[in-house]
């Protein structure tokens, strides 16, 4: 049957496509891979916590290595001090920050008093080093990002002579877990986090991990025929679901699991 829109103001659109909690995924992780029968009257417990562990790794991993809209809140604007060339990003950024904590940051632009925007380069920790006047005074055009710790410090270069200059910050966060508080009835009873589109991907990549040895040994063209399915998917959700359509420093998607 053809979803449409209503026809009349006011009537109830059909609902999207269910929106699963990780439990549910799971579940359907240990289906797929055959450890839960549909005469089943409930999936292993202890099963279910295990995937729940590998599908926390894998949208780690995720964050971790691609762009992903929705981990990108909104962006982040600290006005910076004169003659201060590094500051703690957490402490600084104050309210702004997001609760998941950077995973890392992709852009970084200097507004001037007026609201004029340049954008600046993130450099590596060798090339801030290699600079023989880390003092010299001036608008900031490099930026380097310090994570030696879970605290990432900021350096700018040059150093601001005044306090009239805002570091704006495009951050990514970590992925939220998908194992639940401690003293949850049953681990997983949360949403995973994962936009409707990313549900089929996020199956299909978790089987291919614990279905090769973590709960089960399934057959080599099983996991495959999974691997394939996933890597496809994951190639076209990035390209189509993950795309920003508007600015990437006025507008940011809407929050992980929002």
């Amino acid at each position: 049957m053809a979803l449409t829109t209503p026809a009349v103001p006011g009537e109830i659109a059909p609902r999207p496509t269910k929106l699963f909690s990780a439990r549910e995924i799971a579940e359907k992780v240990l289906r797929l891979i055959g450890d839960y029968s549909p005469n089943d009257e409930d999936a292993d417990g202890h099963h279910v916590g295990i995937v729940l562990e590998f599908m926390e790794l894998i949208v780690g991993q995720l964050a971790g290595t691609e762009t992903c809209q929705w981990l990108i809140p909104h962006v982040v604007d600290i006005e910076l001090e004169a003659d201060a060339s590094s500051f703690d990003l957490i402490e600084r950024a104050g309210a702004q920050f997001p609760s998941r904590y950077v995973a890392w940051v992709s852009q970084a632009y200097i507004l001037d008093a007026n609201g004029n925007e340049q954008k600046v380069d993130l450099i590596r920790r060798e090339s801030y080093d290699d600079k023989s006047d880390k003092t010299t005074s001036g608008t900031p055009n490099e930026v380097h990002v310090s994570r030696e710790n879970d605290r990432p410090t900021i350096y700018v270069y040059p150093v601001p002579a005044d306090d009239t200059l805002t570091l704006r910050l495009t951050c990514q966060t970590y992925a939220p877990s998908v194992m639940g508080e401690l003293g949850q009835e049953k681990p997983g009873d949360m949403h995973h986090g994962m936009d409707r589109t990313w549900q089929l991907w996020l199956v299909h990549e978790t089987a291919v991990v614990v279905g090769d040895g973590p709960i089960r040994k399934c057959a080599n063209d099983s996991l495959a025929r999974w691997k394939k399915t996933a890597t496809a998917s994951l190639a076209r959700l990035l390209a189509r679901q993950n795309r920003e359509k508007h600015s990437t420093r006025l507008r940011r998607s809407r929050p992980y699991g929002a």
